[in-house]
């Protein structure tokens, strides 16, 4: 029997062991201005509490599909959520991120209104592990932008769980290539691109939470052959020039560790005013690299332009706050 009421969206939520940041994720999802969707969400094998805050959900929540898989992978995990997949149109969302409430009526307007774009994502706020906010992510609008960044190494430029697709078109050329695991979207970007158009809006959609510890940092060596190879392919199948490596900075981008990680989200949180975000990176620098002077200098300029902002007492007072 038809369903009476068939979803718009199918938001496809993969998931291991994300505990800590999985109830305001789905909150986020489930209270959106667009209520005509699923969520499906697939949990790969967790062994944390993962198990039963689902099960606790989906037990109050008609709209939450719950499927277990034994721990067989992002990659796969993204297949059979699009297999499961009912509506026209796949969301794409993470189990630590933030979905603005507005995103889905957004996104489905926009693709309802472009027949040719197959993808759209939107702008991000970057936030760290606690939540803090680091400072936007800008992303281009275009179609003719995006693929020309794609196509010089450099992935990224639309944010995966900030995206929504055509669940026919994701399914025309094949889903998430099997063979990668990471960069599963910078592929997914460019095989889609050969299809259609893709686009970003220009408003901010979703909070993007970065971890120091994350898979783009722990298996960056992973991720770098990953890129090459995708990056190499998309260049082949377009009839293009196929260098050796990639661009300097885009293979100093992916070879960044955790320190990277965290001098550049304090550029980032002094640049746009959140000076808490900048002292709890700039002094997690300081405890891990206690020599380094270069590290006691990014602490000095937090305190330094944060006692530039405000009054001095207020200043080390909201530093210190726990």
């Amino acid at each position: 029997m038809p369903d009476p009421d068939p979803p718009i969206v199918s938001v496809v939520l993969p998931v291991r062991d994300g505990a800590q940041t999985l109830r305001p994720a789905l909150a986020s999802v489930l209270r959106q201005s667009l209520p005509n969707f699923e969520l499906i969400v697939l949990d790969d094998g967790s062994t944390d509490d993962t198990p039963s805050i689902l099960a606790d959900c989906a037990r109050n929540e008609p709209r939450l599909r719950l499927t277990r898989l034994p721990q067989l992978g992002l990659t796969v995990a993204l297949n059979r959520g699009l297999e499961l997949a009912r509506a026209p149109y796949c969301a794409r969302m993470d189990a630590d991120d933030l979905a603005h409430p507005e995103r889905l009526a957004r996104q489905v307007a926009w693709l309802d209104a472009h027949p040719d774009v197959v993808a759209v994502g939107s702008q991000v706020t970057l936030i760290d592990d606690a939540g803090r906010p680091i400072g936007p992510l800008p992303v281009p609008l275009t179609h003719e932008e995006i693929d020309a960044a794609h196509l010089t190494g450099l992935a990224g430029r639309i944010i995966h769980p900030a995206a929504t697709l055509r669940t026919d078109s994701l399914r025309r050329v094949g889903g998430y290539n099997p063979r990668y695991l990471t960069s599963q979207d910078y592929d997914l970007w460019l095989r889609l691109a050969e299809t259609g158009r893709l686009a970003n809006l220009p408003e901010t959609l979703l909070d993007f939470r970065q971890h120091a510890r994350s898979v783009s940092i722990q298996r960056r060596d992973q991720q770098a052959r990953d890129v090459l190879e995708i990056w190499r392919e998309a260049r082949r199948r377009r009839g293009l020039d196929i260098p050796e490596s990639l661009p300097p900075a885009q293979a100093a981008w992916l070879s960044g560790t955790e320190r990277h990680a965290r001098e550049w989200w304090v550029t980032l949180a002094l640049a746009h005013g959140h000076f808490r975000t900048a002292w709890v990176h700039a002094l997690a620098l300081v405890r891990r690299h206690p020599t380094d002077r270069h590290v006691w200098w990014i602490l000095h300029r937090v305190v330094r332009l944060r006692l530039r902002a405000t009054s001095p007492g207020t200043a080390l007072a909201r530093l210190l706050r726990p």
